[in-house]
Formats: C-alpha cells, structure tokens, sequence
C-alpha cells in the first residue's frame, strides 16, 4: 500500500500501467491484482448465488484505502482508457489547449492527441459513462463525419488512426476476389 501511495503522490493518480514500479517494487502489478480481486468482489454475490466459490476478493477496508488514494483506482472500462482521461482533465485544468493530433502532447508517456482524436472518432463503441466524461468534463464530441480506416493505414501502438471526414479519392478495389483474364 505504501508503494502505491508513493506513486500516487508523484503521478497524481492511481491509474499505473502493469510495468510501473516504485523503487523496485512492481506497483502496476500488484495495483492490476487489486483491480482483478476488487472486480471479484462486486461479481461475488452473483457467484455465490450460483452456489459456486468465491476466489480471492479485495477487502471492505483495502477498497476504502485504495479508494482514499484515488476514486477512479478501479473503473469499469480499461485502465488505460481512464487513466488518458485524467491526463487530459489535468492538462486542461491547467487552461492548456486539448490538442487532436498525435505527437502533439505527451503526458507520462500517453499520446494525449491520438487518444482524444480516438475517441471521438470511436463515440458509438464507448458507454454513455465515458460519452459524458468526454463531453462533460473534456469538452469533446464526435466527429461529425464518419471515419474510416483505410487499407495499409499504419499502426500507431497496435491502434490505426482513423481518417476522418469524407473520402478525398475511392478505397482502392479489391482484388483478391478477381477473376484472371
């Protein structure tokens, strides 16, 4: 508990990757354990209802510890996605700019610009919670035009960039279907 306290207090939030560490201590992991063990506990009723056992949960008082250090230590969507959330929030807070373009921002090594270009063209894969926090709270909203992925687009992070906006030329045509003449 002290290491994450630790890496809170430099970070300003309790949304480490699984790699971090403070000072040798493997905090990502053991902070990736209490989420696994925190989201047991919630599915434990229905589990036990089951008539099936239980593995390891957190408990009531180390919820509240972790919860102390951070209310958002555990969302319901990808760490990753939350933790850019709170990125962003503090950049913004901070009467910065929100910049759309990769490379343009990077906090604790998240490209803040691809993460918020992504989320507005990916809108309708997000739930209504994360619909608000981006236009509540971010001031973001979808693109208007639908975006595309487009053959051969290059990945930045295992993610494509999708174009947005209306197509300048024609999708190249396929041709692993055509007949040879």
């Amino acid at each position: 508990m002290a290491a994450a306290r630790a890496w809170a207090a430099e970070h300003g939030h309790l949304l480490a990757p699984h790699e971090a560490t403070w000072q040798g201590y493997p905090v990502g992991v053991w902070l990736k354990n209490q989420r696994t063990a925190a989201r047991r506990a919630l599915n434990a009723e229905a589990v036990e209802q089951e008539d099936r056992p239980v593995a390891s949960a957190v408990s009531a008082e180390r919820w509240q510890e972790l919860n102390d250090i951070d209310p958002s230590w555990c969302p319901s969507w990808p760490v990753a996605w939350q933790r850019c959330f709170h990125l962003a929030r503090t950049h913004l807070s901070g009467g910065r700019p929100l910049p759309e373009e990769s490379g343009l921002l990077l906090i604790q090594g998240e490209d803040i610009g691809h993460w918020a270009h992504a989320q507005r063209a990916e809108w309708n894969t997000l739930v209504p919670a994360q619909q608000w926090l981006l236009a509540e709270v971010l001031g973001l909203e979808p693109h208007e035009e639908p975006c595309r992925f487009l053959p051969g687009q290059r990945l930045r992070h295992g993610v494509a960039e999708p174009r947005c906006g209306p197509p300048t030329s024609p999708p190249p045509a396929s041709t692993h279907n055509a007949k040879a003449t």
